[in-house]
């Protein structure tokens, strides 16, 4: 699976952005290209107080460290947007 952060947000003393996956499709049709994106969001993270968790639209909440084993990189990346965005 594929997927993505997005861009950070501050909301008041805590960080939260979401994982998403996303996927586009494209298919010719004679002289013509048709194409469809989507976009699906998997777990939105939250950083407040040093501490990183995620909860899913089923409402799990997960810690560091099955956040790490389900999107490896994904706090190192949070991190690293939280400069550029946060």
């Amino acid at each position: 699976m594929s997927w993505t952060i997005d861009h950070p947000r501050r909301i008041g003393d805590q960080i939260i952005a979401a994982v998403t996956k996303q996927w586009i499709v494209v298919e010719t049709a004679g002289p013509a290209i048709i194409g469809t994106a989507q976009k699906q969001p998997l777990v939105i993270l939250h950083l407040q107080n040093g501490v990183v968790t995620a909860t899913d639209v089923a409402g799990h909440v997960y810690d560091a460290d099955e956040i790490e084993r389900r999107y490896p990189g994904a706090i190192l990346r949070l991190q690293s947007l939280m400069g550029e965005y946060g």
